[in-house]
């Protein structure tokens, strides 16, 4: 829970690629069966995240957005979820945005000209960036050389302690009463609420460097589609995965 993301792993898509020569809804908040306490508060802090992790798993859908910096370098993301499958954006400083969408083991990643062109073998950058201009390259989720990219945007990995979990302060977030739970590895700070499913609400990192993450819109409809075959580069295929 200290909202620490690895970075450097972007650049494992341009590798590959140089081996190779959605409408807004309103916001709401999580489903509740009303402000009846749901009991979390006076279980042990490991039995609130087991309880929270079930309720995360169990949402048809919800919206998380958040900030970061890592080895000085900032990164945002904003991202909704439909049970597993994901659509969003990352942000990386400011500078370059990727757009991303994640269906099953599928990952389509759509990056400006820079992102690759920095990340690409000089002498392979022209041929490659004429076959991947604007579109959305398709890889494998399960790929070794992937998973570092999208893991780390997981809510399931954001939510999971890295240390000993003690119980913190109470506050209310988007009207919602909430019980944080402190990470000893970081100081990071998940707030689940104490009200209607035992959902994470937010999680604040140790420090400010270490940034923020919002889950909202929990269980209202998202539509996740995978983008039109003339869209994509379709790197899975070409690699027999």
């Amino acid at each position: 829970m200290r909202v620490r993301l690895a970075l450097i792993p972007l650049v494992a898509a341009a590798a590959l690629l140089a081996g190779c020569a959605t409408a807004n809804t309103p916001a709401t908040t999580p489903t509740s069966t009303g402000p009846v306490d749901n009991g979390v508060s006076a279980l042990a802090p490991a039995d609130i995240v087991t309880k929270m992790q079930t309720a995360l798993a169990a949402a048809k859908s919800f919206h998380m957005v958040g900030s970061a910096t890592d080895n000085g370098q900032k990164v945002s993301f904003d991202l909704k979820f439909s049970g597993k499958d994901f659509a969003g954006t990352i942000d990386l400083g400011g500078a370059i945005k990727l757009d991303v969408i994640g269906i099953g083991t599928d990952i389509y990643i759509k990056a400006p000209n820079d992102f690759w062109s920095s990340q690409l073998p000089s002498g392979q950058a022209a041929s490659l960036l004429a076959l991947i201009q604007g579109k959305y390259v398709k890889l494998d989720a399960k790929n070794a050389n992937v998973a570092p990219l999208i893991d780390p945007f997981r809510p399931e990995n954001m939510v999971k302690p890295e240390g000993d979990v003690t119980k913190g302060d109470t506050k209310t977030i988007d009207g919602k009463p909430a019980i944080g739970l402190v990470d000893s590895k970081g100081g990071g700070k998940l707030y689940v609420a104490t009200t209607g499913d035992p959902l994470p609400l937010s999680i604040e990192g140790g420090s400010a460097a270490e940034g923020s993450v919002a889950f909202t819109e929990y269980n209202v409809p998202v539509l996740v589609q995978a983008p039109a075959a003339g869209d994509v580069f379709d790197l899975k295929a070409l690699m027999g995965s």
